[in-house]
Protein backbone atom coordinates (compact mmCIF):
# COMPACT_ATOMS: atom_id res chain seq x y z
CA UNK A 1 0.00 0.00 0.00
CA UNK A 2 2.90 2.81 0.38
CA UNK A 3 4.20 1.46 -3.10
CA UNK A 4 1.04 2.47 -4.49
CA UNK A 5 0.46 5.66 -1.96
CA UNK A 6 3.89 7.01 -3.18
CA UNK A 7 3.16 6.37 -7.24
CA UNK A 8 -0.08 8.11 -6.73
CA UNK A 9 1.32 11.45 -4.48
CA UNK A 10 4.61 11.06 -8.02
CA UNK A 11 1.15 11.34 -10.37
CA UNK A 12 -0.06 13.77 -8.46
CA UNK A 13 2.54 15.86 -8.33
CA UNK A 14 3.18 15.43 -12.14
CA UNK A 15 0.02 16.21 -13.02
CA UNK A 16 -0.05 19.67 -10.65
CA UNK A 17 3.90 20.38 -12.17
CA UNK A 18 1.99 20.07 -15.90
CA UNK A 19 -1.02 22.28 -14.65
CA UNK A 20 0.79 24.65 -13.21
CA UNK A 21 4.70 24.88 -15.34
CA UNK A 22 4.79 22.79 -18.71
CA UNK A 23 0.80 23.34 -19.94
CA UNK A 24 1.21 27.13 -19.69
CA UNK A 25 4.54 27.31 -20.93
CA UNK A 26 3.34 25.18 -24.45
CA UNK A 27 0.43 27.34 -24.53
CA UNK A 28 2.49 30.40 -24.66
CA UNK A 29 4.95 29.26 -27.24
CA UNK A 30 2.29 27.82 -29.64
CA UNK A 31 0.57 31.84 -28.83
CA UNK A 32 3.89 33.13 -29.94
CA UNK A 33 4.63 31.28 -33.37
CA UNK A 34 0.80 31.44 -34.26
CA UNK A 35 1.56 35.91 -33.81
CA UNK A 36 4.87 35.44 -36.17
CA UNK A 37 3.42 33.45 -38.58
CA UNK A 38 0.30 35.44 -38.67
CA UNK A 39 2.66 38.76 -39.01
CA UNK A 40 5.24 37.05 -41.37
CA UNK A 41 2.20 36.42 -43.91
CA UNK A 42 0.96 39.27 -43.48
CA UNK A 43 3.37 41.72 -44.28
CA UNK A 44 5.03 39.61 -46.85
CA UNK A 45 1.06 39.43 -48.57
CA UNK A 46 -0.49 42.90 -47.93
CA UNK A 47 -0.68 45.23 -51.35
CA UNK A 48 2.38 47.85 -50.39
CA UNK A 49 2.64 51.29 -51.66
CA UNK A 50 4.05 53.41 -49.38
CA UNK A 51 4.19 50.91 -46.30
CA UNK A 52 1.52 52.64 -44.37
CA UNK A 53 -0.90 50.09 -44.38
CA UNK A 54 1.41 47.61 -43.81
CA UNK A 55 3.36 49.46 -41.17
CA UNK A 56 -0.54 49.51 -39.43
CA UNK A 57 -0.33 45.76 -38.50
CA UNK A 58 0.05 46.36 -34.93
CA UNK A 59 0.33 43.44 -32.05
CA UNK A 60 -1.50 44.07 -28.71
CA UNK A 61 -1.67 41.80 -25.43
CA UNK A 62 -4.93 42.18 -23.50
CA UNK A 63 -6.75 44.76 -25.88
CA UNK A 64 -6.95 45.28 -29.67
CA UNK A 65 -4.72 49.45 -30.49
CA UNK A 66 -7.50 51.28 -32.66
CA UNK A 67 -4.58 54.06 -33.09
CA UNK A 68 -3.23 54.58 -36.81
CA UNK A 69 0.08 54.92 -37.55
CA UNK A 70 2.85 56.18 -40.14
CA UNK A 71 4.90 53.90 -42.20
CA UNK A 72 7.96 53.29 -40.30
CA UNK A 73 10.11 53.57 -43.43
CA UNK A 74 8.34 56.01 -45.67
CA UNK A 75 8.51 55.25 -49.46
CA UNK A 76 6.88 54.30 -52.87
CA UNK A 77 5.59 51.64 -55.04
CA UNK A 78 6.75 49.53 -52.76
CA UNK A 79 10.39 50.58 -52.07
CA UNK A 80 10.17 50.28 -47.91
CA UNK A 81 8.18 46.95 -47.77
CA UNK A 82 10.99 44.82 -46.52
CA UNK A 83 12.66 47.36 -43.71
CA UNK A 84 9.24 48.31 -42.96
CA UNK A 85 8.02 44.92 -42.82
CA UNK A 86 10.89 43.99 -40.70
CA UNK A 87 9.98 46.62 -38.19
CA UNK A 88 6.47 45.74 -38.19
CA UNK A 89 7.34 41.58 -37.15
CA UNK A 90 10.45 42.79 -34.66
CA UNK A 91 7.90 44.74 -32.85
CA UNK A 92 5.30 42.52 -33.12
CA UNK A 93 6.87 39.62 -31.74
CA UNK A 94 8.42 42.10 -29.02
CA UNK A 95 4.92 42.42 -28.07
CA UNK A 96 4.14 38.72 -27.22
CA UNK A 97 7.44 38.21 -24.69
CA UNK A 98 5.86 38.26 -21.58
CA UNK A 99 3.52 36.14 -19.92
CA UNK A 100 0.59 35.79 -22.30
CA UNK A 101 -1.08 32.37 -21.12
CA UNK A 102 -4.71 33.65 -20.24
CA UNK A 103 -4.57 36.82 -22.17
CA UNK A 104 -6.02 37.32 -25.11
CA UNK A 105 -3.79 38.52 -28.08
CA UNK A 106 -4.45 40.93 -31.28
CA UNK A 107 -3.64 41.80 -34.54
CA UNK A 108 -4.85 45.01 -35.75
CA UNK A 109 -4.55 47.26 -38.51
CA UNK A 110 -6.66 51.18 -37.98
CA UNK A 111 -5.03 52.09 -41.57
CA UNK A 112 -8.58 53.40 -43.07
CA UNK A 113 -8.30 51.43 -46.46
CA UNK A 114 -6.85 48.03 -45.03
CA UNK A 115 -10.67 46.14 -46.33
CA UNK A 116 -10.15 47.59 -49.51
CA UNK A 117 -6.44 46.29 -49.98
CA UNK A 118 -8.05 42.73 -48.32
CA UNK A 119 -10.32 42.59 -50.93
CA UNK A 120 -8.57 43.44 -54.31
CA UNK A 121 -8.16 40.51 -56.38
CA UNK A 122 -4.42 40.09 -55.43
CA UNK A 123 -5.67 40.41 -51.89
CA UNK A 124 -7.02 38.26 -49.05
CA UNK A 125 -3.99 38.39 -47.26
CA UNK A 126 -5.84 38.45 -44.02
CA UNK A 127 -7.61 34.77 -45.19
CA UNK A 128 -4.47 33.39 -45.57
CA UNK A 129 -2.65 34.33 -42.70
CA UNK A 130 -5.21 32.80 -40.65
CA UNK A 131 -5.09 29.70 -43.00
CA UNK A 132 -1.67 29.42 -42.12
CA UNK A 133 -2.06 30.02 -38.74
CA UNK A 134 -4.79 26.82 -38.86
CA UNK A 135 -2.01 24.76 -40.47
CA UNK A 136 0.90 25.81 -37.72
CA UNK A 137 -2.01 25.19 -34.60
CA UNK A 138 -2.60 22.07 -36.14
CA UNK A 139 1.22 21.15 -36.58
CA UNK A 140 2.27 21.98 -33.08
CA UNK A 141 3.84 19.69 -30.87
CA UNK A 142 3.12 20.22 -27.22
CA UNK A 143 6.77 19.28 -25.19
CA UNK A 144 5.45 17.60 -22.49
Amino acid sequence: MAATLKTLNGLANRIQRLRTEKIPKEVERLKRGVVEVMLVSLVDNTIVDTSKALSNWQVNVGSALTNELDAYVPGARGSTQGVSGSIVVNIGIAKVKGPIFNLPIYISNNAPYIETLNNRNDGDFVERSIGLANIYINSFKFKL
